[in-house]
């Protein structure tokens, strides 16, 4: 059972005895969420956040209320109301002040999606206007743009949590106080995650590496999987109970940027393991066929899984690969996983194709050019 599904039944169960016990379950609970380490069982994370928030002691839904704006939680905005109304001055003023932050993200994210729309309008516009040759000088443009703004974030980036991670591992280290301890944990937790963000905006802006060479992709696949399970077991997780058969033709040729194919392939491998989260956070049993096949003069790669897969109205959403769109079910998610993948294919003159239904699974279908493939300089 998962350490939080573990801490419900003790609360349900009335063994939470001491209330500051139930203050540290709350800010534990609530930087969790804001981190991203949660199960993905959100009826769970609700019942707990309902508790918490109902508990005898304000101190403990003052904490719930103060949190409650800084996470990303469905039932967040109306524990928060409920709070807002709370008879203690202290427990109300945190939730208003939450209410507030979270309308404020909600209208942000509305925002985003218009942006989003407009984005698609232009497009279109454009390639009425144009053609597909004026889409793709656009979106050249607008890449590169990008890619500049981001190289000099992600350097300030790195610079400040180089000073940042040493005091922080010094001070979880040094802590001999619980409570301490509990927020140095949190701290150097949220450092490391932040740093996987900033390393995952290093490689979707910066230049693909594209030197293209003569590959065996049945051992290119094989490299890619190996590490892909390496990386679910790194971040917790247990694939025993999930199988993955591996299904290429030996000596399979290709010309292809071992680096960027290996990486797109991980991403998507490890999406596919991770499509069996159950909700105490461990993964269930399950299959991933990895397939892939010569046409011709083009590769084909598919990745099938037999996990929770997709609604239509998801799927939908995944296909606009926008980066930061996080996959709430994933503890780990930075939202750039599946963009880098698609984007390094891409750069191959590839490209990649999704299909998935809801409890059923989804297969996501790379198709390479065997013998092209733009120049790393198009690429940078």
């Amino acid at each position: 059972m998962h350490p939080w599904m573990e801490r419900l039944q003790r609360l349900r169960d009335g063994h939470m005895e001491h209330w500051r016990e139930r203050l540290a379950m709350a800010e534990e609970l609530l930087a969790a969420a804001r981190s991203g380490t949660l199960p993905p069982d959100s009826d769970a994370i609700e019942e707990l956040l309902l508790r918490l928030a109902a508990d005898d002691k304000w101190e403990v839904r003052q904490a719930v209320a103060r949190g409650l704006g800084l996470i990303d939680h469905p039932a967040g905005e109306e524990i928060a109301q409920r709070l807002s109304e709370d008879g203690n001055a202290f427990v109300c003023g945190a939730a208003k002040l939450s209410s507030d932050r979270l309308r404020a993200r909600r209208r942000q994210q509305q925002a985003q999606e218009a942006r989003q729309r407009r984005m698609r309008r232009r497009r279109e516009e454009l390639r009425s206007a144009g053609g597909e040759d004026a889409v793709r000088l656009a979106l050249a443009d607008s890449d590169a743009r990008f890619s500049h703004l981001a190289a000099g974030l992600v350097h300030d980036a790195q610079s400040i949590l180089g000073y940042i991670k040493p005091p922080a591992t010094r001070m979880q280290h040094l802590a001999t106080d619980p409570a301490l301890r509990r927020q140095a944990d949190r701290i150097l937790d949220g450092v490391e995650h932040l740093q996987q963000c900033v390393l995952d905006v290093a490689a979707y802006s910066g230049p693909v590496p594209l030197d293209l060479a003569p590959e065996d992709l049945s051992e290119v696949l094989a490299d890619a999987c190996e590490i892909a399970r390496r990386s679910v077991e790194s971040e917790g997780l247990d694939p025993a109970d999930v199988t993955l058969r591996l299904r290429v033709p030996k000596s399979l040729p290709a010309r292809l940027s071992r680096p960027a194919i290996v990486l797109a392939v991980v991403n998507l491998v490890k999406n596919a393991y991770e499509s069996f989260l159950l909700g105490d956070g461990t993964l269930g049993a399950g299959e991933i066929d990895v397939e892939a096949s010569g046409e011709g003069e083009s590769l084909r790669i598919a990745i099938r899984d037999g996990g929770c897969g997709l609604a239509q109205e998801e799927l939908e959403e995944l296909m606009l690969l926008v980066p930061r769109r996080r996959n709430k079910r994933k503890p780990r998610s930075t939202g750039y996983g599946l963009p880098i993948a698609v984007r390094y294919v891409e750069a191959h003159g590839g490209i990649v194709a999704f299909e998935s239904v809801r409890g059923v699974g989804t297969t996501v279908t790379l198709t390479l050019p065997r013998r092209s493939g733009r120049k790393s300089e198009e690429a940078a």
